[in-house]
């Protein structure tokens, strides 16, 4: 009697483990699509402001213009390097981008 209880112990525990390791990978999806999101809109509201195309955008940061559309609608998370190439050709902080105020 004792093996079993410590049996379905282990395997609650087992079960357990897996659901908390699902809910941080939710979390952590989660947490990708608004930085993806808010740097989407972000980098699109600039753009605007400063009455830029898509195409102006991209051949001044040196980037892809899918890449810029695919940013804006949060299709796409640029990497580090496209992101500070954008930030440095707008002349703002990569904060700024990824900011969701």
């Amino acid at each position: 009697m004792a093996k079993k209880k410590r049996s379905d112990i282990s395997r609650l525990q087992t079960k357990l483990e897996r659901l908390e390791r699902q809910q941080q990978d939710t979390r952590r999806q989660i947490g990708q699509e608004l930085i993806r999101e808010n740097l989407g809109s972000n980098i699109k509201r600039l753009r605007e402001e400063r009455g830029e195309t898509q195409r102006q955008l991209a051949d001044g940061a040196g980037v892809h213009r899918i890449t810029i559309v695919r940013i804006e609608n949060g299709q796409h998370m640029p990497s580090l390097l496209d992101a500070w190439a954008i930030a440095d050709y707008m002349k703002v902080s990569i904060d700024s981008l990824m900011d969701n105020g």
